[in-house]
Order: structure tokens, then C-alpha cells, then sequence
């Protein structure tokens, strides 16, 4: 199922995302394809994935910019055009919509769920771990759409009645005190308290998350340990291009791997729920 959420409702990070290493090599079917797009672009792209569509005598790219961004879709006639923008067949299948999503989206969310876990990413639990759905949510302690998330989560129930458990990623990067504030939550003897307090006393008028930030010149080696956490995950998220908060991360039923960049809300929300894994 598709879930289609305002990308203005995020609040946006000013971070590059990485360079793919290296092109990469091509049959010969695909090499007019690559000059043509090599021509078009002066050299600054790069062709790191082919495909060919079913039923189509178009060739596939995914490319990426040498000077960093994200990842595109676009398709070429045997290296006569350069196809770019949404390509539709006649039975209405969106072909750069689908291949995006199954090459570039996918991969990334898949790369991005496993390394929270395998580098020991600082999250905080909030929920049950019987809960029947699991979700990672990257957040900003001062971002005002992760405080309509958390919100918009709490008032669905979806984790007082056992359906979801979220671990939260706190990362730092909106406002000078961010940083700060998410330390403040890892520091605390409940960090669960400490991010449902931030959320509590939100200004929303001002962006604000309620928590105080702890000075980063601290030589108290637990808050220089937050702070440290803190950072890797806010690295975390710059690598993977994420470019905005809230940010869910999920693995669903029939464990493909997907990511949101937005606040998703009401019926929405709960669909998306209703497909997520029980198991991280």
C-alpha cells in the first residue's frame, strides 16, 4: 500500500547526502544510455544501478550526482533520448515511481534499519515490547512535526493499546539547543520521561521542545558519552540523506524495508501501522 504524506511537513536538515564510491560497470546494451546521460549531465552523474522494465524497450538507470543528493530514476530509448520525470505505461503503472522505490528507497531504508541496530544507535522505548508492530522514528528535540508525530501517535493509542512500540532516535540539528536537549534525554534517569516532557511542554508558537539542553563544554564524562550519542545519531541520519524530521523507519510483514520523511497522521498513520513487523 502507498502512503502519501505532505513532504512540507517536515522540518528539514541542511545536509549533504553521500557520494556513491563508484559507477557502475555496464553491458553493452546500456553504455549508449550512459553516454547520453554522461553528455547531458557535463560528466557530474554517474550511473551506479540498470534495469530493464517488463514489456518496455526502454533502459533503466539510477544515477547520482557527483557533487552529492539523491539517488534519481531515469530511462533512455537506446541512448537516442534521455527520459526524465515520471514514465506511466498504458495500464497506468508509474515505472520511475516503482523503480525508485524498490532500487533507491529501499535499499537505503533496508542499510538504515540494519545499522541502528548493528552500531548500537542510541534510541529510546516507548511501548511494549509485545507490541504487534515495531517502528524507529528519527526526531529533533525543537522540530514541531516530530511534536505533531508523537502527538498524532498518542492520540490514536497506537501505543497504549499495544499495537505499536516506537524507539525514538534523538538527533540534533534544527536550532543551536538541540543538541543539547536530545543529551538532556539520554542523560535523564527515564529517558522516556525526559522526551515525553520535551513533547509536554513543546512552544509551538516558538519551535521549542520543553527540556533544558546540557552544556556541551561539560567535562562530566556522562554528558560528554550523551553528547557522543547524540552526534552518532544525528551522523546516522545526514548519511542516509534523510533530509528531514520525523523520520520513521520501518520493516513490514512480509519484511521488505521502507522510510517516511514527514508526519503522517489519522487513517494514514494507522494503515501504515497495521503493515509494520512485530519483530525488529
Amino acid at each position: 500500500q502507498k502512503f502519501k504524506t505532505l513532504s512540507v511537513l517536515t522540518c528539514t536538515a541542511m545536509f549533504a547526502a553521500p557520494l556513491f564510491a563508484a559507477p557502475a560497470k555496464l553491458s553493452p546494451a546500456f553504455t549508449q544510455g550512459e553516454a547520453l546521460i554522461h553528455t547531458m549531465t557535463k560528466g557530474q552523474a554517474n550511473v551506479t544501478d540498470t534495469f530493464t522494465p517488463a514489456g518496455t524497450d526502454l533502459q533503466g538507470y539510477v544515477i547520482k550526482s557527483t557533487q552529492g543528493g539523491p539517488a534519481q530514476v531515469v530511462f533512455s530509448n537506446k541512448g537516442k533520448y534521455l527520459i526524465i520525470g515520471n514514465v506511466i505505461t498504458p495500464q497506468g503503472v508509474n515505472l520511475t515511481e516503482k523503480y525508485t522505490k524498490e532500487l533507491i528507497q529501499s535499499k537505503v531504508a533496508k542499510e538504515a534499519y540494519e545499522e541502528i541496530t548493528k552500531d548500537n544507535l542510541a534510541t529510546i522505548a516507548d511501548g511494549k515490547d509485545s507490541a504487534k508492530h515495531k517502528l524507529y522514528i528519527v526526531i529533533d528535540p525543537n522540530c514541531i512535526f516530530c511534536h505533531l508525530m508523537y502527538e498524532e501517535i498518542n492520540k490514536l493509542d497506537l501505543v497504549k493499546n499495544g499495537d505499536l512500540q516506537v524507539k525514538w532516535l534523538p538527533a540534533g540539528f534544527l536550532k543551536p539547543g538541540s543538541l543539547g536537549k536530545a543529551a538532556a534525554m539520554l542523560t535523564a534517569k527515564n529517558p522516556l520521561r525526559a522526551l515525553i516532557k520535551d513533547e509536554h511542554k513543546f512552544n509551538v508558537k516558538q519551535e521549542e521542545g520543553g527540556l533544558k539542553p546540557l552544556d556541551q563544554s561539560s567535562k562530566d564524562p556522562i554528558v560528554q558519552e550523551a553528547f557522543a550519542k547524540v552526534k552518532a545519531n544525528t551522523a546516522f541520519f545526514s548519511k542516509y540523506g534523510f533530509g528531514g524530521t520525523p523520520t520513521l523507519i520501518f520493516k513490514t510483514q512480509d519484511g521488505k524495508y521502507d522510510y517516511v520523511a514527514g508526519f503522517v497522521k489519522g487513517k494514514q498513520l494507522e494503515a501504515l501501522v497495521k503493515t509494520l513487523s512485530a519483530k525488529w
